[in-house]
């Protein structure tokens, strides 16, 4: 049996697809395997973590892809015009065509 078939590796990456994340598991030998994990999963696995953390109602998570940061905004009143553009951008790019 090779090794990414073992049910406590099995049941680590049921965990980790359980979170969110989107992993790939590789056998690299009977006995050796690699587990690989999506990075816009681990993006959008801890940005839905932040917002359960969160108990403040005003606020937008942004990941910024230049300076590889998540950026929390937090308001009081109105959507900052930054906030509505940001989501306008992000609606923009995932929009079904």
């Amino acid at each position: 049996m090779v090794l990414s078939q073992n049910p406590v590796i099995q049941k680590s990456l049921r965990r980790l697809r359980s979170l969110g994340l989107k992993v790939y598991i590789t056998d690299v030998s009977e006995d050796e395997c690699v587990i690989v994990v999506d990075g816009e999963s681990i993006i959008d696995t801890v940005k839905r973590l932040m917002s359960k953390a969160i108990t403040y109602q005003k606020f937008y998570i942004h990941f910024d892809r230049d300076s590889k940061t998540l950026v929390t905004f937090f308001w009081r009143g109105e959507t900052p015009a930054k906030v509505k553009a940001l989501q306008f951008k992000m609606y923009e790019e995932v929009k079904p065509r």
